[in-house]
């Protein structure tokens, strides 16, 4: 059950396999859409503080404000990435640093049209959406500026290059990627 599998990760098995807690102790731990889990695993989190024998700083991230409050947690509200547009072009360009390091990619930025773009997007998914339309983009982009296109964020069909001059634009690309 889903519930089981929630308890094996935080709890662990109770013999070999130690759970999140565990491997977190006197650490922190983020437990990712706490608003998710099972009550009697909140309850169980909650009884663990309270005696003690959870030894790590629990964060929790929710998508919905919690209507009640077991783990006697000190909430604090974002609003969402399109209430927060200030903060997309600097996440974006942290994003873009972080992967283009991982890939060895020496990537200088985005174009004008996808910083507008990205400014325009209403982000349902936030900023891991942000996220993982970086990562993805410097893989199709590779080296240079990020374009809209790259970023999924084209909004012009019109200037939309059809499957085969974009296959043979990647392909172009990877050719000189592989020859430098």
């Amino acid at each position: 059950s889903p519930e089981s599998v929630q308890a094996r990760e935080i709890f662990g098995d109770g013999a070999s396999t130690p759970g999140a807690l565990a491997r977190a102790e006197g650490g922190t731990l983020l437990l990712e859409s706490i608003d998710q889990l099972a009550p009697s695993l909140v309850q169980r989190l909650a009884d663990g503080l309270r005696g003690g024998t959870v030894r790590a700083r629990l964060i929790g991230t929710a998508t919905r404000p919690a209507t009640s409050n077991p783990l006697g947690a000190h909430p604090i509200e974002l609003g969402s990435l399109a209430e927060r547009r200030e903060d997309i072009l600097p996440l974006a360009v942290h994003f873009l640093a972080e992967f283009a390091a991982e890939e060895s990619i020496e990537a200088i930025g985005f174009n004008g049209e996808a910083r507008r773009l990205l400014l325009e997007e209403t982000w349902p998914g936030n900023v891991r959406e942000l996220r993982e339309r970086i990562r993805q983009a410097i893989r199709l982009a590779g080296q240079g500026a990020i374009s809209a296109e790259a970023l999924m964020l084209a909004t012009d069909l019109d200037g939309v290059p059809s499957f085969k001059d974009a296959k043979r634009a990647f392909e172009t690309r990877y050719v000189e990627v592989l020859l430098r």
